[in-house]
């Protein structure tokens, strides 16, 4: 078992369904309160058999499968926090070709539960080894296009039987197939449906989750049902051991249709009619419904304490807890098919944003952004194998990369993982960052968020590109604003005066024919020079007569209308809302024009105060207890000041970045993110300073006020001078407001009255702290020794009379017993004011810095 490899969603989807029986989870015990500090971590999929168990349970939550579960008490050993979950997957399941048992399991499977494509029927009667089949059809089509039934490579299904795909004579309307691949071999009649299976990934059948899939039947105590009907059994058992805190549920995203040209699909056929749909709108309805139906399935049977999280997953927030958004920010800064602003913020009414699901699904809520190293998937007709670069000497991670997804992810409340690639998950390495721990500092280590997050910048000082019309103040800025429907839609502008946002008039847009494209009905306002490259943001307050979408772009205003600006879709309410979004213009235009897309049902529109402005308000910042998070959303470096000076981490992975620092201002570079440390009070003690504490409750008793200002600070690693420790020792020992006599200038040669620290030295000597150097001396410029120190420490604490217990010479191994200073050593170690200088020495002729002073008079002087 320790040289066990993970094939993990082959693994995954064949074990957990192989479990499955028609049982129902008992009710189980309420998951612990979940609301460790930040940063949070999870990850999916680890080798506990190769990986260091120590190392799997620094994250909060890891996502595990029925396999591994002999690791789930060692690791809740070494991390009692840690939750577990269980893995299953929605829609596929996974399969051996080569495997006994996975074959036979697979061919109890009904046959109405996979998802086909479009298929034909057999021509003739075939028996169980005829190889060459005879097929009514080859090709179906729209009317427009013509889609190819089957292809060498497909997996084709004849009622149980499944073939593996080899030629196709159009000549002869033939297919050659291998027989009984994984589902085994059998008679068939003429007439019988044969169609392409749907695969997505390797070795892994599509299953039909809508609620147009036929019945199948299983278990006949049960009868006919769906497949999400009894893949919630499935599921449910998996969680009947008490030990896990939740169920994955892998792919659980909706609206199956985008399989269609981003899988071995070329059509779909949801009801296994060999029908090609019209569209396919009400196959992604009714996969939906049957989605949603399986995870309610799915949460009655497990209760309601048990975590159930999902992958890309529909918005049912009532039914989960939480939602992995994988693969997500790309190497563009985008998600599958969404920008950065709506996937992290929203609205996403289809899918749900990173901040709609933390806001409105269970608890705890284990939402968390996913980044890969490696954007790419897996060929659905390869073998499942991955190159990993993670083994490969000289690996370097995208630093970069990961910065700006833990920094997404910290805007909001949830968790994040940085892996290599979706084909291995966490199993392919642990990849752990300076980030997460700072440095080694240790988990945990921002705290918890002081308030929400915000942008950087309230506002830009750039130009209005659109020449303050946006206000549409006067009939002449509403003049440079135009209307264009195509046919079948119908709109009109007004400047209407009643309840404008601002000034004395709003642009009101009237929809009264729309057939549902957005584009296709627009106001816009022209001409427009655009910079290819270059950020842009735009805003403008808008609101509606009823909820309804809004699409903003910019581009050509004649053929071929390229799209330059891309501002994404808002969602308008009935009460005035601004909106600000930006976008890095894909090209250059003198002649652009910016529209709004209003095309998409009828209605009306009211906007004012629209604005566009080159530069970027994607920079965020969200403040901790002990530090803050800055990203860089954009497609360009940004200057960010700081109201106050903060510290960088002080990492070793990218000491270019994380230099520990202290900055006033920082630039970021673009779709980058960082965190920075709240710095104390001095500007040289970074947090993780080994002395920091020491250093500030000395200042905080008025014992120092630093060696230097604007900005304040303490210069730990310098030396400490005998004239500084003077001052520094009455004033531990007498309190901040204690003021010497004057100095007379004849206590030591070398330190007359006009000295800046006389009347101190000639006070410590009045109080028999010390005898000065030697030859009536004192030596006020010499460094303090660590021996000296532990003098001038015991005869301030305990009195000039004070003589200290005679040494051993066995407490530190360079300090022996003959030693000038051995007693008075050993005796500070002995008060527990030192632990020495490391590897059981003292290191009693090295110099004192100043952040050694700092603990050596807190700890013998008890300074709060």
């Amino acid at each position: 078992m320790s040289n066990r490899k993970l094939t993990l969603l082959l693994a995954l989807i064949f074990l957990t369904a192989w479990l499955a029986a028609p049982t129902y989870a008992l009710a189980t015990p309420a998951a612990a309160s979940v609301n460790p500090s930040y940063p949070r971590l999870g990850m999916w999929w680890p080798n506990p058999w190769e990986q260091s168990l120590d190392d799997i349970a620094r994250y909060d939550w890891v996502i595990l499968g029925d396999w591994s579960a002999e690791f789930i008490d060692p690791l809740k050993a070494r991390n009692p926090d840690i939750l577990l979950l269980n893995s299953t997957n929605a829609c596929e399941l996974g399969f051996d070709p080569d495997d006994p048992a996975s074959r036979a399991y697979m061919s109890g499977i009904p046959a109405e539960w996979f998802l086909t494509q479009v298929g034909t029927t057999l021509r003739t009667a075939v028996n169980a080894t005829l190889t060459v089949l005879p097929i009514q059809a080859l090709t179906v089509s729209n009317g427009t296009e013509t889609f190819e039934l089957f292809v060498p490579g497909d997996t084709a299904l004849i009622d149980g039987e499944s073939v593996y795909v080899q030629a196709v004579d159009k000549v002869n309307r033939t297919i050659t197939v291998q027989r009984g691949y994984v589902r085994q071999a059998s008679t068939h009649a003429a007439g019988t449906r044969i169609a392409a299976h749907v695969s997505f990934w390797p070795h892994s059948w599509v299953m039909n989750l809508s609620t147009l899939s036929p019945k199948g039947t299983i278990d006949p105590l049960i009868g006919p049902e769906h497949w999400g009907d009894y893949n919630a059994r499935v599921g449910a058992e998996l969680l009947s051991d008490p030990r896990w805190d939740g169920l994955l549920i892998d792919r659980s995203d909706g609206e199956e249709s985008w399989l269609v040209g981003n899988s071995t699909a070329r059509t779909l056929d949801p009801n296994q009619s060999n029908t090609l749909p019209a569209d396919y709108s009400n196959f992604d309805q009714t996969w939906n419904d049957g989605l949603y139906q399986y995870e309610a399935d799915l949460r009655g049977l497990v209760g309601p304490n048990k975590i159930i999280f999902t992958n890309w997953g529909e918005p049912n927030y009532a039914l989960l807890n939480g939602n992995n958004f994988e693969g997500f920010p790309k190497d563009d800064g985008a998600s599958y098919g969404s920008a950065w602003h709506t996937t992290v913020f929203g609205p996403w009414p289809d899918a749900g944003s990173y901040f709609e699901w933390l806001q409105y699904s269970g608890s705890p809520n284990l939402s968390m952004i996913e980044t890969y190293e490696d954007d790419s998937g897996a060929d659905p007709n390869g073998d499942g194998s991955y190159d990993n670069p993670c083994v490969k000497p000289g690996f370097v991670p995208n630093y970069r990369k990961m910065r700006f997804g833990l920094g997404t992810a910290l805007l909001g409340d949830g968790y994040y993982s940085y892996e290599i690639n979706t084909n291995g998950h966490g199993s392919l390495c642990l990849l752990w960052f300076d980030e997460y721990d700072n440095a080694g500092a240790g988990r945990g280590y921002l705290g918890y968020p002081t308030d929400a997050a915000i942008r950087a910048f309230d506002s830009l000082p750039a130009p209005d590109l659109l020449l303050a019309t946006g206000g549409f103040e006067s009939d002449i800025a509403f003049g440079a604003w135009s209307t264009w429907a195509d046919t079948g839609y119908s709109i009109s502008a007004q400047r209407d005066t009643f309840d404008p946002h601002s000034g004395s008039s709003a642009a009101r847009l009237d929809i009264t024919q729309a057939l549902g494209t957005d584009w296709q009905a627009s106001f816009s306002y022209e001409p427009l020079t655009l910079s290819q490259g270059q950020d842009y943001t735009l805003t403008f307050w808008a609101r509606a007569d009823k909820a309804r979408p809004l699409t903003m772009w910019a581009q050509q205003n004649h053929d071929p209308w390229q799209g330059w600006l891309d501002f994404g879709q808002v969602q308008l309410t009935t009460e005035w809302q601004q909106y600000t979004i930006s976008a890095s213009a894909a090209g250059s235009d003198a002649t652009a024009f910016l529209a709004f897309g209003l095309g998409e049902t009828t209605g009306s529109v009211w906007l004012d105060d629209v604005r566009l402005q080159a530069g970027s308000q994607e920079v965020w910042r969200r403040d901790y207890d002990h530090g803050s998070v800055l990203v860089n959303a954009s497609s360009n470096p940004v200057a960010v000041p700081l109201e106050t000076g903060y510290f960088k981490l002080q990492g070793t992975q990218v000491p270019g970045v994380n230099n520990g620092a202290y900055v006033t201002q920082v630039t970021l570079p673009a779709r980058d993110a960082l965190i920075l440390l709240k710095a104390g009070i001095f500007a040289d003690v970074h947090p993780t300073h080994w002395s920091k504490s020491w250093i500030e409750r000395l200042y905080n008793a008025g014992v120092t006020g630093g060696c230097g200002k604007n900005p304040l600070v303490y210069c730990p690693m310098a030396s400490v001078t005998r004239d500084q420790m003077a001052v520094f020792i009455l004033r531990s020992l007498r309190g901040d407001t204690y003021v010497p006599p004057e100095a007379t200038g004849t206590v030591f040669s070398d330190v007359p009255s006009t000295y800046w620290s006389a009347d101190w030295i000639e006070a410590l000597q009045a109080e028999g702290i010390t005898g000065g150097c030697g030859g009536g001396r004192y030596c006020p410029s010499q460094p303090v020794t660590r021996a000296e120190m532990a003098v001038f420490l015991l005869r301030a604490k305990h009195g000039s009379a004070y003589t200290p217990p005679t040494a051993s010479g066995t407490k530190f191994t360079d300090v022996p017993a003959n030693h000038w200073a051995a007693a008075w050593i050993e005796q500070l170690a002995a008060e527990g004011i030192t632990g020495g200088c490391g590897s059981g020495k003292y290191c009693p002729s090295s110099p004192v810095t100043r952040g050694q002073m700092a603990v050596f008079l807190v700890g013998t002087f008890s300074l709060p």
